[in-house]
């Protein structure tokens, strides 16, 4: 197995109304958005539990009389933790999913096969242990991998096939590990993820601790070390390519913007023709 990507994969925060950092997290999701406006993704209105506002593909920001909600999933949500992180804004986490995706030295499925069977006894009752709930994971109908707990609970996971998921645009033979945690559970993640200065080894450190609970073999993702990621993948057509670019470019590039402007990004791109 080699370590492929990990971090944060989504992200809830809610901000009280006359809360400190209200204006700068509105502000900075704001100009996130603004910032993207020329890609495809347009700014469109949105509504969810009560706030009204704007989205904008995975990212939405809205407003009700007792506060702000910002709400991002998939890639984008790493960058927009970060901004928060390094700018200091803290809001009431609800929810926090991370991630760890490796590429594994067999085929994906033999591999999940293997998951399956080791979760389905470490989850079962007869082991001593409280029984949690293990059901098949399916990704718009194609079942892909498995997932223990439930929706409902402040601690879910899953496993699954990542090459699947993403309908053969990323590398061959990804499993993507997640827990997703909520309530108390997610304003503590919050707070280690606020407080750490290597954000991608704490996402493999949850994660690691949270599957060995349930009997996957996580040896070797050796948090306590330098994670070595996998060499670059080399997609093969114009479409595979773009993905490759949003998904491992285009977050450092925004940053950059924010940092220091779109003309000198753009100039140091040599696209400012």
């Amino acid at each position: 197995m080699r370590v492929w990507d990990a971090g944060i994969d989504y992200l809830t925060m809610t901000f009280e109304a006359g809360h400190k950092d209200y204006v700068q997290a509105l502000s900075s999701v704001a100009a996130e958005m603004s910032l993207s406006a020329h890609e495809k993704e347009p700014i469109l209105p949105a509504t969810w539990n009560g706030y009204v506002g704007k989205r904008q593909g995975k990212l939405m920001l809205g407003e009700r009389e007792d506060g702000m909600i910002v709400r991002v999933s998939g890639a984008r949500s790493r960058h927009i933790a970060q901004t928060l992180k390094e700018r200091n804004i803290n809001g009431k986490a609800t929810r926090i999913d991370f991630q760890t995706t490796a590429q594994t030295g067999e085929p994906v499925e033999c591999y999940l096969q293997g998951v399956h069977r080791k979760v389905s006894q470490a989850t079962s009752a007869e082991n001593g242990r409280s029984a949690r709930n293990l059901a098949r994971y399916s990704y718009r109908g194609k079942p892909c991998g498995v997932a223990v707990g439930s929706r409902s609970s402040n601690n879910y996971s899953r496993i699954y096939n990542k090459t699947l998921e993403q309908c053969g645009k990323v590398a061959p033979n990804l499993v993507r590990f997640e827990n997703e945690v909520k309530g108390k559970r997610a304003v503590q993640a919050w707070n280690m993820y606020a407080a750490s200065a290597q954000p991608y080894y704490l996402s493999c450190s949850l994660v690691k601790a949270e599957m060995e609970g349930f009997g996957v073999n996580m040896d070797w993702l050796a948090t306590g070390e330098k994670v070595e990621f996998a060499s670059s993948w080399e997609p093969t057509n114009t479409e595979k390519q773009l993905n490759w670019l949003q998904h491992n470019v285009r977050p450092t590039v925004l940053q950059l913007v924010d940092k220091i402007g779109r003309e000198e990004v753009l100039l140091a791109l040599g696209l400012n023709q």
